[in-house]
């Protein structure tokens, strides 16, 4: 992302709105000091939590620049989660909603991230933020079946697994396990699943978990990367609603939760929500406490 798209969209972010002076100046200072030297920084988060950050880590410096980096998401799982519920982070990259749950919510979490490198930097966050009896972080991947797989490890948050016969100077092989077969102890009340297209795999791998009562909401990447793996939006939308899961919008900043139409979903915002009880979620929202973010309270 050139600089120029990056400052458009930081201005342009629903939670820098009469904040967009100091989120410029947040870019700005993040653009110079990343570059006085190779280290981790350690940024604030929401409430007390940090993140560890480096120059490249999208995601992250996303939260830094603008809050939340995927703000109604984000602000959903903050809402919503309790001290009593289990999160499942399939595809955690350096650990953002990891650390919202855990750090913030309280809830206990299993962190799912296959490269190792990025693992790594999970698990720093985790430590930093003092998590370690709450997360538990696996350096693994989620797929249909047992077995091994071969992912990128060259695409910061955009790592994947490869399709077969595909080709990648930064390949690394990683252990594939199932959905079911991570939950066989205890499945998850809310899941999250950002694979890079892979989300009809992980999908297949989790009919039980799918069907558990106790699994009140899912969010799930929905952005059309899955054709590269043969699959479509559409679905994981059949999937979903087979499996009696409604899609749904939530805007964080006026607490919002709205049906969508039963056949479609999220198609413009890269993620769809899918609740099993939209009554429910509505109550939890709607009674969560404040949280304090790098630019305003939501």
């Amino acid at each position: 992302m050139s600089l120029y798209s990056l400052l458009n969209h930081v201005t342009r972010h629903p939670l820098n709105r009469g904040g967009r002076t100091r989120a410029l100046m947040r870019v700005l200072h993040w653009q110079f000091v990343s570059r006085l030297g190779a280290a981790a920084i350690a940024v604030p988060f929401v409430n007390d939590t940090r993140l560890l950050m480096r120059s490249g880590m999208t995601g992250a410096t996303g939260n830094w620049y603008c809050g939340l980096h995927e703000p109604h998401d984000m602000g959903f799982a903050l809402h919503y989660l309790r001290a009593d519920d289990r999160f499942l982070d399939v595809g955690a990259n350096v650990g953002s909603y990891t650390i919202l749950a855990a750090g913030v919510a309280g809830a206990r979490v299993v962190a799912i991230e296959p490269i190792r490198s990025t693992f790594e930097a999970l698990a720093a966050n985790v430590r930093l933020n003092a998590l370690d009896a709450l997360v538990t972080p696996r350096n693994v991947g989620i797929g249909a079946v047992e077995g091994k797989a071969q992912f990128t490890s060259d695409l910061d948050a955009m790592n994947r697994m490869l399709v077969p016969a595909e080709e990648s100077a930064a390949a690394v092989e990683v252990p594939i396990v199932t959905l079911d077969g991570m939950c066989a102890e205890g499945g998850p009340t809310f899941l999250k699943i950002d694979v890079e297209g892979a989300e009809t795999a992980v999908l297949a791998g989790g009919t039980a978990t799918l069907r558990s009562a106790s699994l009140r909401c899912v969010l799930i990447e929905t952005n059309g990367s899955g054709h590269r793996f043969g699959s479509s939006d559409a679905d994981i939308h059949h999937v979903m609603c087979n499996f009696g899961f409604v899609p749904a919008r939530y805007d964080a900043i006026a607490r919002s939760l709205t049906a969508l139409p039963s056949d479609t979903w999220n198609a413009d915002g890269g993620n769809t929500l899918y609740v099993r009880d939209l009554h429910q979620c509505r109550r939890r929202v709607e009674s969560a406490g404040r949280f304090r973010l790098v630019n305003r309270e939501i």
